[in-house]
């Protein structure tokens, strides 16, 4: 599948290295405030489970290693902080 039409099948952002957003997204994903050295080709910001499943897919059939963060909602967490 090209990009452009990985691109029109999720509903979610799809940032290549360069694209303007890349570095925000890159340094939001991380667990600490340490930079990482790592660089992904890819960053997808899913909207939802099938954007998840069609960027994964893309990733298998490129050869690309397509690792996953579930990023939780502000409702979630305050939900989770009450409990």
């Amino acid at each position: 599948m090209s990009e452009r039409t990985w691109r029109s099948r999720i509903e979610g952002t799809l940032l290549r290295r360069g694209d303007t957003g890349y570095e925000t997204a890159r340094t939001r994903a991380l667990w600490s405030e340490l930079k990482p050295d790592q660089y992904p080709d890819v960053i997808v910001r899913a909207a939802g489970e099938r954007d998840v499943q069609t960027s994964t897919s893309q990733g298998s059939a490129s050869g690309r290693s397509m690792p996953t963060r579930r990023r939780r909602s502000c409702s979630q967490a305050s939900s989770e902080a009450d409990s």
